[in-house]
């Protein structure tokens, strides 16, 4: 065990999460966030945005879950099907925020 009794920081970060995250799952931010997403007519940039903050809210337990429910994985998803290039900055974040909901939210 690399830090004895105690759970690690990234641990303890997915299940008990930050004042910022619990505030954020006690709020329509994820709602929001996922519509706005699904939406697809923003721009590049604003896209960019969402799924960055999708990805950094879902290191919380509670937020991914919701994330999950909604079925955001098929938005960002989507982001590989409408990319010209595969090594796109959307791509990228896009695949971190996929990976942060699997982590998470298994």
């Amino acid at each position: 065990m690399l830090f004895g009794a105690t759970s690690s920081p990234m641990k303890r970060l997915y299940e008990k999460g930050t004042r910022n995250l619990i505030a954020i799952s006690k709020s329509d931010v994820p709602e929001t966030l996922v519509r706005l997403l699904a939406g697809g007519l923003a721009s590049k940039d604003l896209i960019n945005s969402l799924i960055e903050a999708i990805g950094s809210t879902a290191l919380y337990t509670k937020v991914a879950e919701r994330y999950a429910y909604m079925g955001v994985l098929k938005d960002l998803v989507r982001i590989f099907t409408d990319s010209k290039d595969f090594r796109s900055f959307s791509v990228s974040i896009a695949m971190d925020s996929i990976w942060n909901l699997v982590e998470v939210a298994g």
